[in-house]
């Protein structure tokens, strides 16, 4: 499809992060590996949700279902306000293009899309259990207007990743949102997407 992956922030990170609810402070590190007081935590109820259902992913890491995830993703979603007008979360969504003068179909199911109705931006999100990749992708109407007659030769599709993968071919470098110091990564990055898709 010629696209070219650069590994390299999509936003700028502060020197220090606005206090956020989502950044869940009163939760170190190493708190997810043991009982957790949700009943005591000092955060509103829809972050208590968030912080249940994080724990609840981070037990079932070795047997992680599908299940847990999206439940977490979908409340984080709307924690972040990734769900107010115009913007919209759609769950499993088929998406189709189709390519070339045969119209070759390719198909795509993501988990989740968030879409706004003023934006032709494209930002996808990838998530394994805590553990997140952000991506944006630059789509130049030349491109499109090329993959209408065929599989892209001279044109290409920027895509933008944060964090880079890593060196390791059986370990997987992602934000862990069991982490402080990445949760607070995590919620910047919603709250740029979600800020740029409603500019």
């Amino acid at each position: 499809m010629h696209i070219r992956v650069h590994d390299q922030e999509i936003f700028t990170l502060p020197a220090e992060y606005p206090e956020r609810e989502v950044h869940v402070e009163c939760i170190a590190d190493n708190a997810w590996r043991s009982y957790v007081n949700i009943d005591g935590l000092p955060i509103g109820a829809q972050y208590k949700t968030l912080v249940d259902e994080v724990k609840t992913v981070y037990d079932a890491s070795n047997n992680l279902s599908e299940y847990y995830v999206d439940t977490f993703v979908s409340t984080l979603f709307h924690v972040m306000k990734m769900n107010d007008y115009p913007l919209s979360i759609n769950a499993q969504q088929v998406l189709v293009v189709d390519i070339g003068e045969q119209e070759e179909p390719i198909v795509s199911v993501p988990d989740f899309i968030i879409r706004a109705t003023r934006t032709s931006e494209m930002y996808a999100i990838r998530i394994i259990g805590t553990l997140f990749t952000f991506y944006k992708a630059f789509i130049t109407p030349e491109y499109v207007m090329e993959s209408l007659l065929g599989y892209p030769q001279e044109r290409y599709m920027d895509v933008f990743r944060y964090p880079p993968p890593g060196q390791a071919a059986y370990s997987l470098n992602a934000l862990d949102f069991c982490k402080l110091d990445h949760r607070k990564v995590i919620a910047h990055y919603l709250h740029m997407i979600s800020t740029e898709l409603t500019a």
